[in-house]
């Protein structure tokens, strides 16, 4: 049996059942994330720049597959309720990363420090070379900075999407303006996560520790961006729709690595203190 995922491809029901799972799965990959931040009403450890750029990541992405294929929506003016919602899975699918990283982003705005600029409890030394000056420069933020880059998310997302219906409804779904504005955004959000987890990456080096840095999300989304790879491309999904996916997954392992070792180091550290 065969449901339609659009007005003229037949998709197996199993990759349907794999799609919806993989939705679910992507949004309850944000929850231990969510619950760190809530329980430790602290973002110590946690990268504002990541944030910032994880969230213009999938908003980019997101803009990227509606354009890309407006026609699961005008396949929706004839479809049922149901069939409908299949039909729009490739793009459902991207709307939890797109939700939550937002959430965290207003998160970050609530709990990160009211005053001074210091996101760790021990402030840390100036570094000297230049490189590393404009880094922390960039990671040492408070309350009224990660306010601004939220304002700036906001006014991103409204732009980005006003241009991009405008362009559809005056020259078609189909148009070449429509195709070009839509890989514009997806190319976008494929350099925005090559570089996406280096600000974090630097800021756990820092820190030595992954303090607010849920591990448990990150162990969730390796996999699960492998699979929304591969649903994808079997929804024949533009590249530049799961390429960005597949950039992220490769520095989550990278990152994770670096949590693990330093958690390794941490532990070891201690059982000699106990021991001495």
């Amino acid at each position: 049996r065969h449901i339609i995922m659009s007005c003229d491809v037949d998709v197996a029901v199993g990759v349907i059942a794999l799609g919806w799972i993989l939705t679910g799965g992507i949004f309850l990959s944000f929850i231990p994330q969510i619950f760190a931040l809530i329980f430790r009403k602290s973002v110590e450890g946690l990268s504002l720049l990541s944030c910032v750029l994880n969230y213009l990541s999938n908003a980019s992405t997101i803009l990227n597959a509606c354009l890309l294929q407006w026609s699961l929506f005008v396949c929706c003016t004839s479809l049922e309720g149901g069939l409908c919602a299949n039909n729009l899975l490739p793009i459902l699918q991207l709307a939890p990363p797109w939700i939550c990283t937002f959430l965290i982003l207003m998160m970050y705005t609530i709990y990160a420090p009211k005053e001074g600029y210091e996101v760790l409890d021990s402030p840390r030394p100036v570094p000297t070379s230049l490189i590393g000056r404009v880094m922390h420069n960039l990671l040492a933020v408070n309350n009224a900075y990660a306010v601004r880059f939220l304002l700036f998310t906001v006014f991103f997302t409204l732009a980005a999407s006003g241009v991009g219906l405008a362009l559809v409804f005056k020259y078609g779904y189909t148009s070449q303006s429509v195709t070009i504005y839509a890989y514009v955004f997806g190319i976008f959000a494929a350099v925005l996560q090559i570089v996406l987890y280096l600000p974090q990456i630097y800021e756990t080096h820092c820190a030595r520790h992954p303090g607010s840095l849920s591990i448990v999300t990150l162990l969730i989304q390796i996999p699960g961006s492998g699979l929304v790879v591969f649903f994808q491309i079997q929804s024949h999904g533009a590249w530049t729709t799961w390429l960005p996916y597949l950039c992220s997954a490769a520095q989550q392992i990278i990152l994770v690595a670096q949590c693990s070792y330093y958690e390794i180091q941490r532990r070891r550290q201690k059982n000699i203190t106990i021991s001495t």
